[in-house]
């Protein structure tokens, strides 16, 4: 569709949606407790593995075999939530290195033994659920889905240079435009983009002390400079606008029913959120193609 310029890749919108996850919260649980699982499932293992050596009949040691295949994948699953664990407590030592206090206020980390990948986050409805952020990043005008990426990363701050990158992997440039909401602001990444020539559209967080968000700061780099006077323009202000065309996308996945994943494990949960993109271009790429002609 973009080599017949049905759509271009010149202006990009970037939102996420947290999905829940095929994981209960009962099933997160500490290192401590881990541990333990981990284990009793280990002695699980072996037991079963012992009784279908030592059992002559084969339809029995067939029905231990599947029992042991189960405790050998409980015990990868406790294993893979101790290792997200380690992943957990190594991104906290490095954001204590900023704000240790903030840091110091959270309780200990745990991890699900159902979908270790998976992360406890805020959901739309102001609730806690084991769950993934997915990014979707959209052509402006069209609504045809360019790129996916589903995270264990609660907030959308920070994931703008992830997605940028992809695009320009998956489609060999970078869009000019790049509209985001404000929970991806970040002067580091509006820094980053505009190195590479991608202006960001996002609003500006506001100061408790109702300061002009638009005001240079004495630390803007040339990038974040750009990006107030931009924003603070009616030009700027009409283009982002266009933003909420990201949440069309949103929309129309909910009413596909995409509310909580069946499958586990960010890769899967990935694929899935491919297939709902692939369906979407699909019958948004019809419709272009005749609204064309």
């Amino acid at each position: 569709m973009s080599a017949s310029g049905v759509i271009n890749l010149d202006e990009v919108v970037q939102d996420g949606v947290r999905v829940r996850a095929s994981a209960g919260a009962a099933s997160f649980r500490r290192s401590k407790t881990l541990h333990k699982e981990l284990k009793k499932a280990q002695r699980r293992v072996a037991q079963l593995r012992q009784e279908v050596n030592d059992d002559p009949d084969a339809s029995n040691r067939r029905i231990r075999a599947a029992g042991e295949r189960a405790a050998r994948e409980r015990e990868a699953r406790v294993s893979a939530a101790l290792a997200k664990l380690a992943q957990i407590d190594a991104e906290r030592e490095r954001r204590a290195k900023t704000n240790k206090k903030q840091v110091a206020k959270q309780k200990q980390p745990r991890a699900s033994t159902t979908d270790p990948q998976a992360r406890i986050m805020k959901m739309a409805d102001g609730g806690y659920r084991p769950a993934y952020n997915c990014q979707l990043g959209t052509v402006a005008k069209g609504q045809i889905v360019v790129a996916v990426e589903a995270t264990a990363i609660g907030s959308d701050r920070g994931l703008m240079p992830s997605m940028l990158t992809h695009i320009e992997r998956r489609h060999g440039r970078r869009p000019r435009r790049y509209l985001v909401d404000g929970g991806f602001n970040k002067n580091d990444d509006t820094e980053w983009a505009a190195s590479i020539g991608v202006n960001v559209y996002g609003p500006p967080i506001r100061s408790k002390h109702n300061t002009d968000p638009y005001a240079p700061r004495r630390d803007d780099g040339p990038g974040v400079a750009a990006w107030r006077r931009r924003m603070k323009s009616p030009h700027g202000k009409t283009i982002y606008k266009r933003r909420s065309m990201g949440e069309c996308i949103n929309a129309r996945f909910r009413q596909w029913n995409l509310r909580q994943f069946v499958v586990r494990g960010r890769l899967k949960v990935q694929a899935v959120l491919s297939m709902f993109a692939l369906a979407n271009n699909i019958l948004q790429g019809h419709r272009l193609i005749h609204t064309a002609a």
